[in-house]
């Protein structure tokens, strides 16, 4: 029986035999810094997809490394603070100075001329250009004596916060020249460009990197994952796939709490909380990166706003969204694909459609409401036979997840889960003595404009975005236009769609 949890400590760096997968990865990052031609590596990724573990993993080589070929490994993590003194750039570069000669120290290195440049570049009072070059002196010296220093940087982005043009200029000055050269190894959220841009520096500095951009497991990695715990079937591994993809974070905390219950369903049950506090988090990071509407538009297919760059981060860099082909994304997992639908309903980003839609949904209840009563619940008997039998169950099947994940902050009623191809359906149902006297025109112009709208602007089930051209957006522009117009003057019977 298996005593030990091997994901007892779910969220912090893996190491060790717990490391498992990431071997492409891997190979990427020693053929950068470790070959005779070597050179600067960013491993980029969103929050808790493995950019620690992954530069841990040359980090726990570094025995070997200075015993075989006299590598010399540090690692420096960056701390989140606002505010910094003014010598606080300049003591970090001295704090990584005293981790390099700690580090040759240990391995029975003479550290006596390398003391003497530490002692140097101390004195706060020295001035910056007399500073970098004595910093300098000391990387050269190591390299006269055969020594390569790797430094690792963890959570680079919060240099931004303080590193000025200056000190980038020192960091590429370090790995640039042959006669001091290092490697520089980064883990951050966003690239060396953008964080270089976003502190005003120009450097160029991150023309010296190559990327990794750092995405959930591939099939392989995710199975070596959960094969580390006895006991987890194919079914559980559907389950899995289900909740939270191949995320190796979401998938740690799940198999933690499975080691104990020795039960999939009831572990994703009790963790769930903790999976959608993760994508509060995740939201909260790609709104300080001005990204957050932007997945949420990418999502809802009405995303005209969203630059081309933005839409290659978020498809093919962050790993949040699946390619299944033919140029259309879907959301990772079941769950994150129910987080972002409960986003565009309560967070209308100022978007024409997000407003539409709300526009559309209220029309259509309101409908229902005069048909029917107030009561949502006896809608579903009245509304069913209008939709085929794999769509309703969808609908159904929808509504009740998310009542699992949000509680009383999901809706009861049945029409908050259809998507626009559905809206038709029940304006045509409903329009002669109710849906009419509010939308006007006829109903042949509705059906055309919300048959144009499905298939080029919101298509949830493709979740993938056709260039409008510029006659194509006025079109879609207008019918938006319209249908909040007609809902403004209608208030008093739709109430406020804000």
């Amino acid at each position: 029986m298996q005593t030990n949890n091997p994901f007892a400590s779910a969220g912090t760096i893996v190491n060790g035999d717990l490391f498992v997968g990431r071997s492409v990865e891997l190979t990427e990052v020693y053929n950068r810094v470790l070959g005779k031609n070597f050179g600067n590596l960013s491993i980029v990724g969103i929050p808790k997809i493995g950019k620690s573990s992954l530069m841990q993993a040359l980090y726990d080589r570094r025995n070997e490394l200075y015993d075989n070929n006299k590598y010399v490994v540090v690692w420096y993590t960056f701390k989140a603070i606002e505010e910094y003194a003014d010598d606080e750039p300049r003591e970090i570069f001295i704090d990584i100075a005293r981790k390099v000669e700690k580090e040759l120290k240990r391995h029975g290195y003479d550290v006596s001329e390398i003391s003497y440049y530490v002692n140097e570049v101390s004195n706060l009072e020295m001035r910056f250009t007399e500073f970098q070059s004595t910093l300098l002196d000391m990387f050269e010296e190591l390299v006269y004596n055969g020594i390569r220093v790797i430094l690792c940087l963890d959570e680079f982005d919060y240099c931004k916060n303080y590193l000025e043009e200056c000190h980038f200029q020192l960091l590429r000055e370090l790995s640039y020249r042959p006669e001091n050269k290092i490697a520089i190894v980064t883990a951050s959220r966003r690239s060396i460009h953008d964080i270089e841009k976003d502190s005003g520096g120009g450097s160029n500095f991150f023309e010296t990197f190559k990327k990794i951009y750092l995405k959930p497991f591939s099939i392989e990695d995710i199975r070596l994952q959960r094969n580390l715990i006895d006991g987890v079937s194919e079914n559980d591994c559907i389950l899995l796939d289900k909740a939270v993809g191949r995320h190796p974070y979401l998938n740690a905390i799940i198999l933690d709490e499975f080691f104990n219950t020795r039960d999939m369903k009831s572990s994703i049950d009790k963790q769930i909380n903790s999976v959608l506090t993760h994508y509060d988090y995740l939201f909260r990071i790609l709104k300080k990166d001005k990204l957050d509407d932007k997945v949420v538009k990418l999502y809802s297919g009405f995303s005209d706003t969203v630059s081309q760059e933005e839409e290659e981060y978020i498809y093919n860099r962050y790993g949040i969204f699946d390619n299944i082909g033919d140029n259309k994304y879907v959301p990772f997992c079941d769950t994150f694909e129910q987080y972002l639908s409960q986003l565009y309903r309560t967070n209308p980003y100022n978007l024409l459609w997000g407003k539409t839609e709300r526009g559309l949904r209220a029309i259509i209840k309101y409908a229902l409401d005069h048909e029917y009563g107030d009561d949502v619940r006896l809608w579903d008997p009245e509304i069913r036979d209008l939709f085929s039998q794999e769509d309703w169950s969808k609908y159904v099947t929808q509504r009740r997840k998310e009542k699992e994940l949000f509680k009383g902050r999901a809706s009861d009623c049945i029409i908050d889960q259809l998507y626009p191809r559905h809206y038709i359906v029940l304006i045509e149902e409903y329009w002669d003595g109710n849906i009419d006297a509010i939308m006007g025109h006829t109903l042949n112009y509705w059906r055309d404009e919300l048959a144009f709208i499905c298939r080029y602007v919101r298509n949830p089930e493709a979740h993938s975005r056709i260039i409008l051209n510029n006659a194509e957006k006025t079109r879609a522009t207008v019918f938006c236009q319209e249908v909040i117009k007609r809902c403004q003057l209608h208030r008093d019977e739709l109430g406020e769609l804000e």
